[in-house]
């Protein structure tokens, strides 16, 4: 029996030791995966080359009477970001457009509000920017920021060096600048009538806010300065029409004298000059009927349309 219990022992004590319990190691971090930025999307599809329609306007832009008057500082865009300029645009008529250049850019003009780019648009990138006419940016609808970029760059090298055949004269310059500021005066220098202050103001007519576009914003000229919208004043004067005195200014009663006749009482309620635009042609030298000489394109046949 001693035998066997010291047997038992012997085989206990020459059994193999267990290895220590060793913690697995902590598992290796992952390299932190870094996104790439997300690639800027033009806001209007990429055009790889100019449609019909926008090669007639190219064409126009090249080759009809435009000019510069001026531009404003460079912005920041407050709808969609970049950078925002404005340029006043003298037309071929003589009305005064103002184009935008940002990432979509606007002109005031109607063949814009079409939804088309326009000759004004066309002519600040073909001869105020200086970009040829088969440079793919002249014909998009949209810019990326960093196209955007290219333009402003562009633009600032090229500004000091334009010519007359760009720029408009001194007189429309001044002019244009005083209509700016509230300031009118008639087309041999004489002041007239103050103009009120269109900020924060309604139109008394339709009682709608002013904005800051001041080419759709006239103004009694004869009294009281009072602002009104264009389409609002145009309206009340033609429903004055059968008055014997002719119409008056809704705010003062007086005698309503049009701003764009040079002061001359408004007869007959009709408008004084297409579209209701500011217009400024006599002063450039410009004639006030449209010549259509090159709206009649190779492109399509003849179509019965409205000219710009």
């Amino acid at each position: 029996m001693a035998a066997a219990v010291e047997s038992t022992t012997t085989i206990k004590s020459a059994s193999v030791p267990v290895p220590p319990v060793v913690p697995p190691s902590a598992a290796p971090k992952r390299k932190a995966v870094t996104k790439a930025a997300p690639k800027e999307k033009r806001l209007k599809r990429f055009r790889s080359y100019p449609t019909n329609k926008i090669q007639e306007r190219i064409d126009r832009a090249l080759h009809q009477r435009l000019f510069l008057i001026d531009t404003s500082a460079t912005l920041t865009c407050p709808h969609h970001g970049g950078s925002s300029i404005k340029f006043s645009v003298l037309g071929s008529t003589g009305n005064v457009y103002e184009v935008t250049i940002a990432k979509v850019p606007r002109c005031s003009c109607p063949d814009a509000a079409k939804g088309n780019l326009c000759k004004h648009l066309l002519f600040v990138m073909l001869k105020v920017v200086g970009l040829p006419a088969n440079h793919h940016l002249v014909y998009q609808s949209a810019y990326l920021t960093e196209e955007l970029d290219q333009i402003v760059t562009a633009l600032q090298t090229r500004l000091e060096r334009l010519g007359r055949d760009v720029v408009a004269n001194e007189e429309v310059q001044k002019f244009h600048a005083d209509l700016k500021k509230g300031i009118k005066c008639d087309e041999d220098g004489d002041n007239a009538v103050s103009r009120k202050e269109v900020d924060g103001e309604d139109c008394p007519i339709c009682f709608d806010e002013f904005g800051s576009n001041l080419s759709q914003l006239t103004y009694c000229k004869g009294t009281c300065g009072t602002n009104f919208h264009k389409s609002c004043i145009q309206m009340w004067t033609r429903q004055s029409a059968h008055k014997s005195a002719g119409p008056t200014c809704p705010a003062c009663r007086q005698q309503w004298e049009d701003v764009e006749t040079g002061g001359k009482k408004a007869g007959g309620g009709s408008p004084s000059r297409s579209e209701g635009y500011d217009n400024l042609g006599r002063l450039q030298g410009q004639s006030t009927v449209r010549d259509t000489s090159s709206y009649h394109s190779p492109y399509d046949g003849y179509k019965r349309r409205r000219y710009y």
